[in-house]
């Protein structure tokens, strides 16, 4: 029965690889001679020398392109449906352990998925619901140390007993391997509590190798204490990540200071020796809110450090660069004040590693600090830039500084997100400049751009004009944008752009402000045949990251 199946199958697959092949090549060539279409026209003389019943077939072809994708996904589900019924495919329950142990590392420990910074900025998925569901499952569950090794604590009354029953559990089953320790505070924490964990933390902090404090329940004092815990009872080089937090409306914030002094207010009780033995083995830091002395500790080999909250001078991140030349992950999301008058500019520090920096900061003059503060290498970068303006300095006039366009022509920026912060109220007559037209024309290698709350409506010469540098782009993103389409059409002919995101923009299609698009679909319909891939979101979507939508094409 099994032989006759088979062979009445052949001639089906027979017709399948044939057509397959078939399909390929004409795609192929319909891709080939569509794109041959758009350059002739962009060059006009495609417009002038054909007749106008090509265009009417173009029309036409338009409406039948949808046609074509939905019979390829038709396809591609049928092909998905005899796949999962193939006798190739293994159970889940039936695959070699160290492949099954993989997967449940992959889906287990902490991962990242809400936002907001001071509701933990990961999700804890925990091994014991794994365990459960077979006793194969449950014997390799109990038996891999390492899917253990991601401890969250409660620090609360009313959870504290369940909380620290859990980690006793995670602590079994982890067998000795390194450990990540989340701490997670729900309401205010009493000094007996506190107690508590800081007797807990000092039996575990040896083997840490990430300690995370961000609750909402925790100040300054507690954050405090937990840094003793761990410069007490802790090893040196066995801490590698650290990610401390206070709430960013708490008013008790506290500058951590790592001194000789024994005061509790001025510092730990240890030789500062000793600390720095402890600070230089971090490779991750991010601090919220809190502001180390940092002409005092030295962080000699951090790959990641993200600031947010507390002011830093220039002098100090110069000190901070410079003492950690091996950064891959900068982000800076504070105020950054600038050298006093008179002292002597200082050079900035070589980072060749640097592969993603964020700058976010409530002045235009931080943005020129960090700027001249760096000097990247030539690894592809990937860049976000953010201000307020709030001492009323336009980008623009950067753009004019010799270091301003240094950086930038030194960089290898493959991605660029520009915030303008340009709204309907903060500029109601829709006259501020943007400022990213200013970068374009340095940036050769760019293939995303991300636009934010910026206005779309004057310097088209000068964006046009940049095209010719920058030939790269793939995907542009507007955010919370203005947008005048008279200006985005030719935009997008001139930089061949093959990806298109909007996400709640105001929309409009002339130079009037009066033709407001109220719908998505009609921005699409608008735009159908200017870019190959478009998504408009609307409404206020404010928790998408664009960079994961570029994913989506």
């Amino acid at each position: 029965m099994q032989n006759s199946t088979r062979n009445s199958a052949l001639p089906e697959v027979r017709r399948w690889t044939q057509a397959r092949d078939s399909l390929s090549s004409a795609l192929q060539c319909y891709l080939d001679t569509c794109l041959w279409f758009r350059d002739a026209s962009l060059q006009s003389s495609f417009r002038l020398n054909e007749p106008a019943a090509i265009f009417q077939t173009f029309d036409q072809e338009l409406q039948n392109t949808p046609a074509y994708v939905s019979k390829l996904h038709k396809a591609h589900a049928a092909l998905a449906v005899a796949r999962n019924h193939s006798r190739k495919l293994v159970p889940i329950n039936s695959l070699p352990r160290e492949v099954l142990t993989r997967i449940f590392g992959i889906v287990t420990g902490f991962r990242r998925e809400d936002p907001c910074p001071f509701l933990g900025t990961e999700s804890l998925h925990r091994p014991d619901s794994l365990s459960e569901v077979c006793s194969f499952w449950n014997q390799l569950v109990k038996s891999t140390p390492s899917l253990w090794s991601c401890i969250e604590l409660v620090v609360s009354r009313r959870m504290q007993p369940n909380s620290y029953a859990l980690a006793s559990q995670f602590l079994r089953f982890s067998n000795g391997v390194p450990l990540s320790i989340r701490l997670v505070g729900r309401s205010y924490i009493e000094p007996e509590e506190l107690n508590t964990l800081l007797e807990w933390l000092s039996s575990v902090v040896k083997r840490t190798y990430r300690l995370e404090a961000c609750a909402r329940s925790f100040d300054a004092s507690h954050l405090r204490a937990i840094l003793a815990c761990w410069l007490e009872h802790g090893n040196p080089w066995s801490l590698k990540e650290m990610d401390l937090g206070l709430m960013s409306w708490s008013t008790n914030v506290e500058t951590l200071e790592i001194g000789p002094s024994n005061a509790a207010s001025e510092g730990f009780g240890i030789p500062p020796e000793r600390a720095q033995e402890f600070f230089k083995s971090i490779t991750l830091l991010r601090l919220r809110e809190i502001f180390f002395r940092w002409d005092r500790v030295t962080f000699g080999g951090l790959i990641t450090l993200s600031l947010k909250g507390e002011a830093i001078t220039e002098e100090h991140l110069i000190i901070l660069l410079s003492s950690n030349p091996g950064l891959c992950y900068l982000s800076l999301s504070l105020e950054i004040t600038e050298v006093a008058a008179g002292k002597p500019a200082q050079a900035p520090v070589r980072l060749s590693n640097l592969q993603t920096l964020t700058i976010k900061t409530p002045s235009t003059s931080g943005i020129g600090c960090v700027l001249r503060s760096i000097l990247p290498g030539a690894r592809p970068l990937k860049m976000r830039v953010k201000s307020f303006g709030a001492d009323g300095t336009p980008v623009t006039a950067l753009a004019e500084e010799k270091y301003f366009q240094d950086f930038f022509r030194w960089s290898n920026i493959i991605t660029l997100g520009i915030g303008e912060y340009v709204t309907c109220y903060g500029d109601p007559a829709g006259t501020r400049v943007p400022w990213f037209p200013y970068i374009l024309n340095l940036l050769p290698c760019l293939g995303h751009l991300l636009i934010e709350k910026a206005l779309l409506k004057s310097e088209s010469e000068l964006i046009l004009s940049a095209s010719k540098t920058c030939k790269s782009i793939q995907s542009l993103c507007l955010r919370h944008c203005r947008v005048n389409l008279e200006i985005l059409k030719p935009m997008i002919r001139a930089y061949s752009i093959q990806n298109l995101i909007i996400l709640d923009c105001v929309v409009y299609g002339d130079e009037s402000w009066f033709s407001e698009y109220q719908t998505p679909e009609a921005v699409k319909e608008e735009l159908s045949g200017f870019v190959p891939n478009l998504v408009c979101w609307w409404p206020y979507t404010t928790d998408i990251d664009p960079e994961w939508s570029w994913k989506t094409f």
